[in-house]
């Protein structure tokens, strides 16, 4: 059944792309999480009809303004447009209110463990070798990491974090390509197996010299999305989460954190060259 409706949502999204004008849907919910700084509410919506089941997910805010009436459990309706290249929520209506009596500050369901400048924690990982790697690379070089799993169906989630990936790897120069490593975490350890992660990157044609597919115990993932205030939760077969990808320098320190999918890779090649050149490394 998801999978008919994934193609509903396929297909509509394609039409959208070859007319050229932004097809727009209903949607209703309840509010998960509020982020003011991204302008984002996290909604566990109901099904949208001929585009997307229900699941958990973030939404893009037209205006930050909007999102100031609503608290997190509040039920919702609202409109989504969905372009070609970008979408939006807007027009809310709160149906029924949360029975929290204060509102939550922003991202308080998951907590706040590190952020820019902090230490990354120490992680017991294995690659798709199964050799034991850290955060901070033993090497020395800067990394790039991110959350992944391999059954990710929705192409701007986990699909587009590798194809972003590959971009950045091909389009950082030689230099800094020396100096860089990425680093694509698991969501689903108990599936994601160092020779499944294997495969997925080779699906996408990385070079496993610089990029590597990590996996560890369920518990060790759990910690690591914990501190960087990444949302998990197992809806059947699938996971609804959030996105974090996160610069790292070779001491450990987190040098920048970019939250959801509307970064570019151009826009990492360019921080992660001008870091590399400001440290004297060119």
């Amino acid at each position: 059944m998801k999978r008919k409706w994934l193609a509903l949502g396929f297909c509509m999204a394609f039409f959208t792309y070859l007319n050229g004008f932004a097809a727009q849907f209903e949607v209703e919910g309840t509010v998960m999480q509020l982020r003011s700084q991204s302008s984002t509410v996290v909604v566990a919506h109901e099904d949208i009809p001929g585009f997307m089941p229900a699941m958990t997910m973030p939404f893009r805010v037209r205006s930050s303004e909007e999102l100031n009436e609503l608290v997190v459990g509040d039920r919702i309706q609202f409109l989504f447009e969905v372009g070609d290249e970008e979408s939006y929520a807007f027009n809310f209506k709160v149906t029924g209110k949360s029975d929290r009596q204060t509102r939550p500050r922003p991202d308080s369901k998951i907590v706040r463990t590190v952020r820019e400048g902090d230490l990354v924690p120490d992680a017991d990982l294995v690659n798709q070798e199964e050799g034991a790697i850290a955060l901070a690379d033993d090497e020395g070089r800067w990394t790039i990491m991110t959350f992944i799993f391999v059954r990710c169906p929705v192409p701007e989630f986990c699909p587009l974090m590798s194809r972003n990936f590959i971009s950045i790897q091909k389009g950082l120069s030689a230099k800094a390509r020396e100096r860089t490593r990425l680093l694509s975490i698991t969501l689903d350890p108990e599936f994601d197996t160092p020779e499944r992660l294997k495969s997925y990157g080779s699906s996408y044609g990385a070079d496993f010299s610089s990029w590597d597919f990590a996996t560890g115990s369920k518990e060790e993932i759990d910690r690591l999305t914990e501190a960087f205030r990444v949302y998990v939760k197992e809806n059947g077969v699938t996971l609804d989460h959030t996105l974090c990808t996160v610069l790292i320098s070779p001491e450990g320190v987190i040098e920048k954190v970019w939250r959801g999918n509307f970064w570019k890779p151009e826009e990492v090649i360019s921080k992660i060259e001008a870091v590399i050149e400001s440290q004297g490394d060119f």
